[in-house]
């Protein structure tokens, strides 16, 4: 099995040194990255060094040190293993090519640009070495833009983010015991997705359960665009469940916009047929002139809940645009016993011919 080990990068340029030292201050962590800091304008290269150096000096080793680069390197060598220059990456993707907030959100953990890189530094690797056995086909490749655009990150998963930083952050070992803070005790939200997100970040609801309530509450106000983008997240994370494929379609059907909405309630129908996604797709297929097909989605729609009415209308227009006569005459009838006043129904059974 081929193996693939990447170097493992941290913020440099904007992180303090968690812990002091009682070694003197000529080669304490803080005063190294103090120093860094003063001459970066004007010699980057020294800085960087120096930032690698404050990092390799702190007491507290949350960040790999410098030697897990050339370990890295010597066991993939020595392994017959493929070296992946992550770190290099962030670097080369950074101001001054020192990585910091630019690429983190705290010490070690990446932003969203930074999983991308990631993602495509180990792709590259994967491609170059043609570990298939044959060169990487790369005709179906979409572009690393379309791939971010595909993390389908909102503005609330980016507040939940931002509230989880900043409960870690404004504690120990990020800032000294004497001045932590109760970040989650003190803090007080600015509006409904602010509030909902920060419930989210200490524990207080599922964050699949909050998407979900932020989408219907953005589609019951006609922020159609953003109750997607939230389902979209969820789809994201969960492709195999139904659900948020039906409830996004639904919420692009009630702002008339079914060509949107048609991938996602085929999807959901394939997964797991439900009364609403068979009536919907039998609907749009009548609207696409084809009855054959809007019959199988709602006679299905009939099979989940027989006592559906609109199902029933719809299914003897269908058959009568078959030229099912028989079948349309007897579905009107069947509609007609159990709602003789549902409306349209007498003049459709006038022009089918019935009493």
């Amino acid at each position: 099995i081929p193996v693939f080990i990447g170097s493992t990068p941290s913020n440099l340029r904007d992180l303090t040194p968690f812990g002091p030292s009682a070694i003197p201050p000529d080669s304490s962590a803080t005063f190294v990255f103090d120093s860094a800091r003063a001459i970066l304008l004007r010699d980057s290269v020294k800085a960087g060094s120096l930032f690698s150096r404050a990092r390799d000096l702190d007491v507290i080793r949350f960040r790999a040190p410098s030697e897990f680069q050339s370990i890295v390197q010597r066991v993939a060598a020595s392994t017959g293993s493929t070296y992946v220059p992550v770190a290099e990456g962030f670097a080369a993707a950074s101001p001054y090519r020192i990585p910091g907030s630019n690429i983190f959100l705290e010490h070690v953990h990446p932003n969203q640009g930074g999983y991308v890189l990631i993602a495509r530094m180990y792709f590259d690797a994967l491609s170059r070495t043609g570990f298939l056995g044959r060169k990487a086909d790369m005709s179906r490749f979409a572009g690393w833009d379309n791939y971010t655009g595909r993390m389908h990150i909102t503005d609330f998963d980016e507040r939940v983010a931002y509230h989880t930083i900043k409960t870690v952050t404004t504690r120990w070992p990020f800032v000294p015991v004497s001045k932590q803070l109760d970040y989650r005790g003190t803090y007080k939200p600015t509006d409904f997705l602010d509030s909902l997100a920060f419930h989210v970040s200490r524990g207080g609801m599922p964050w699949a359960r909050a998407k979900s309530m932020l989408a219907g509450r953005y589609s019951a106000s006609g922020e159609v665009d953003k109750a997607v983008a939230e389902y979209d997240g969820l789809i994201r994370d969960e492709p195999g469940i139904e659900v948020a494929w039906r409830l996004a379609g639904r919420a692009l059907l009630s702002a008339n916009q079914p060509a949107r909405a048609k991938p996602y309630l085929e999807r959901a129908y394939a997964l797991k047929p439900n009364k609403f996604t068979a009536f919907s797709l039998g609907m749009m297929s009548l609207q696409e002139k084809d009855p054959a097909r809007a019959i199988s989605y709602l006679e299905e729609a009939l099979q989940l809940d027989p006592a559906m009415t609109p199902a029933m209308y719809q299914l003897s227009l269908a058959y009568a645009l078959n030229r099912n006569i028989g079948a349309a005459r007897a579905m009107a009838n069947r509609l007609a016993q159990v709602s003789p006043d549902y409306p349209g129904l007498a003049n459709w059974m006038n022009v089918l011919g019935m009493r």
